[in-house]
C-alpha cells in the first residue's frame, strides 16, 4: 500500500507560461491515489494480477484551465510471496513420552499464504537435523505426529517447510525442539536374585521355632492367670457370705433380746 506507481509528466506548450499545471485522476479500475502538484501515482491496496485501465487530466493553472487526459494501463505481475507460519512458533518446545504410540499428534501446522491459485496452494514437510525420522506431516493434512516407536530418548531440533506448488516455490521455515523423555514402560523394576544359605535357613527355622515357644509359653501364662482370678473370685465370695450370715444372727439375737425383755415387764 501507498507504493510508488508512475508519475505523469505534463508540459505547457504557451511561451512564457509560469502557473503549473495540476492533475486530476478521473477514473481508475485499480485502487491508487494521484498527487495533484506531482501527478505521482501510487498504490492504494492490494492489487491481484492483471492489467488495468486508469485515466488522468492535466489541467493549466489559469483562467481558461485549458486541458488534456490520457489513460495509462498498469500490469499487475502475480509476485508469488512466502507463507507465514503462526504455529508452531519459531524455538517452541514440546515435550513428549518415548512410549507414545505411532501416529500420535504432536501438533499441528497453521500457516497463511495470501497468493492465488498453485502459489497459493501450501505443502507441508518436516525435517529433523539428527536424520533421524521421528516425527512426519500426516498425508494431505497439518498435523504432525510420530513415526517411530518406541521414540528414542533426547532432545532433537526439527524444521518445518511450508511452500506452494507453483514453477518458482517459494518456502519458509520455522523451528522448534521436542524433548523425549523415557517413558514408564522403560522403568526397569529392581529384583534380588541371590540365594539364601542353608545357615540363614537354619536361623531362621530357629526364629520360627523360638517365635513358636514364645507363643505356647504366652498361652500357659494367659491360662495360668484366669485361674488365679476364679480361685481369689471364689474366696471373696465365700467371705461376703459369712459377713452377711454373721450380721442376720446378731441381729435375729438382738431381736430375741429384746422380746424376753419386754415379755418380763408385762409379768410385773
Amino acid at each position: 500500500m501507498n507504493e510508488y506507481i508512475l508519475q505523469i509528466q505534463a508540459n505547457d506548450t504557451d511561451v512564457g507560461s509560469v502557473q503549473g499545471i495540476f492533475y486530476n485522476l478521473i477514473s481508475s479500475e485499480i485502487a491508487v491515489t494521484l498527487d495533484e502538484t506531482l501527478g505521482i501515482i501510487r498504490s492504494n491496496g492490494k492489487f491481484t494480477p492483471g492489467k488495468y485501465n486508469v485515466k488522468v487530466m492535466a489541467i493549466e493553472n489559469t483562467v481558461e484551465a485549458l486541458s488534456s487526459s490520457t489513460e495509462i494501463t498498469i500490469n499487475v505481475a502475480d509476485v508469488n510471496e512466502c507463507s507465514m507460519i503462526n504455529q508452531p512458533h519459531s524455538n517452541d518446545k514440546i515435550l513428549l513420552n518415548s512410549t507414545v504410540p505411532l501416529g500420535f499428534l504432536v501438533t499441528r501446522i497453521e500457516a497463511v499464504d495470501s497468493d492465488s491459485g498453485l502459489e497459493g496452494d501450501m505443502i507441508f514437510s518436516i525435517k529433523q537435523t539428527e536424520d533421524l525420522d521421528i516425527l512426519g506431516v500426516k498425508e494431505n493434512s497439518n498435523e504432525i505426529v510420530t513415526i517411530q516407536y518406541p521414540l528414542p530418548i533426547g532432545q532433537f531440533k526439527s524444521y518445518i517447510i511450508v511452500s506452494d506448488r507453483s514453477s518458482s516455490p517459494c518456502s519458509s521455515t520455522a523451528t522448534f525442539y521436542v524433548f523425549i523423555e523415557k517413558g514408564d514402560e522403560e522403568v526397569e523394576l529392581l529384583t534380588t536374585t541371590n540365594e539364601i544359605s542353608s545357615t540363614e535357613k537354619f536361623d531362621t527355622t530357629t526364629e520360627e521355632f523360638d517365635s513358636t515357644s514364645n507363643s505356647n509359653h504366652l498361652s500357659e501364662m494367659v491360662t495360668t492367670s484366669q485361674a488365679d482370678i476364679f480361685q481369689q473370685g471364689f474366696v471373696s465370695y465365700v467371705i461376703i457370705g459369712v459377713i452377711t450370715a454373721t450380721t442376720v444372727l446378731v441381729i435375729l439375737i438382738i431381736s430375741v433380746v429384746y422380746f424376753i425383755i419386754q415379755n418380763k415387764k408385762k409379768l410385773f
